[in-house]
């Protein structure tokens, strides 16, 4: 096949929705493509306003109520998670290390070990967050977690009074 005249390219016809006929590159051309944006544009904030109702009521986005992934950008850098999991767990086993020699020593009283029960229960709060921040294969959500544990029996046998002599 030969393709003789291309002149006749702008004579072309393109037909809307609606059945009637324009040509191309004419100004109801840019008018048509114009509602065509702000019509997806409208569709587009439909779709988004509707999926933030489904999210605020508890409804997952996913399909026939599977989990859906939240954006990355709601995860944050997985990186800094973990180093401020690392720090958490650092400052965790620095204090239960004060505590096994406030323990061991006869000359220090239960009075003294208190404020460190006291820092103990309030890290245990910021290691089960950090744990659940952290992907579940991740090695270090399972130290946390066992860390967040031990850490939670020390509280109570020391507020149980088990050490007291």
């Amino acid at each position: 096949m030969k393709i003789d005249k291309l002149d006749n390219l702008t004579n072309l016809l393109m037909s809307d929705k609606k059945g009637s006929t324009h040509k191309a590159g004419s100004a109801d051309f840019q008018k048509i493509l114009e509602e065509t944006q702000a019509d997806q544009a409208a569709e587009s904030q439909k779709l988004s306003e509707s999926g933030s109702v489904f999210r605020a009521a508890g409804i997952p986005d996913g399909p026939l109520g599977v989990f859906s992934f939240p954006p990355l950008t709601e995860l944050g850098n997985p990186f800094q998670t973990q180093a401020r999991s690392l720090q958490t767990a650092d400052q965790v086993l620095r204090v239960l290390e004060e505590y096994q020699k406030g323990l061991a020593d006869p000359e220090v009283s239960l009075k003294n070990i208190y404020p460190m029960i006291q820092s103990l229960s309030s890290e245990i709060q910021g290691v089960s967050q950090d744990a659940e921040k952290l992907p579940a294969n991740d090695p270090l959500k399972r130290i946390l977690s066992e860390m967040g544990m031990l850490a939670a029996v020390e509280v109570e046998k020391f507020n149980r009074g088990e050490y007291v002599s």
